[in-house]
């Protein structure tokens, strides 16, 4: 009795605790997306930074000068023009969230974004 009182117990306290999980997930959606969509924004930003950088050092080197700048790179991030760096599977991954719509917590199925989002510059 004691044994089917306690599997009871755990029941109860389990269901709880997986809707206090999805309510607390849902209104932490929004400022998900907010977050996610902000730093591809900032990757997109980084890349147009790089472009520039590489653009000054092209120029640099067709006038013959010896460039003793230093390149500024976040080899991390890698650039996002590059297929493979971590930077551009970001982007990749974010668009495809968001053009198949937003995952909702608890495997609950799809959600459509409230707008729709275009990432590639």
């Amino acid at each position: 009795m004691l044994e089917k009182a306690i599997q009871l117990q755990k029941q109860i306290v389990d269901k709880a605790r997986g809707q206090y999980s999805l309510t607390l997930n849902a209104q932490a959606q929004e400022q998900h997306e907010r977050n996610v969509l902000r730093l591809a924004k900032a990757l997109r930003e980084v890349a147009v930074c790089f472009d520039a950088e590489d653009k000054l050092f092209e120029e640099l080197r067709a006038l013959d000068a010896s460039v003793r700048l230093r390149p500024m790179r976040v080899n991390a991030v890698g650039s996002v023009r590059d297929y493979y760096s971590r930077g551009n599977m970001f982007l990749r991954e974010i668009q495809e969230l968001f053009s198949r719509g937003v995952q909702t917590t608890g495997g609950a199925g799809l959600k459509k974004p409230q707008r729709a989002y275009r990432l590639q510059g």
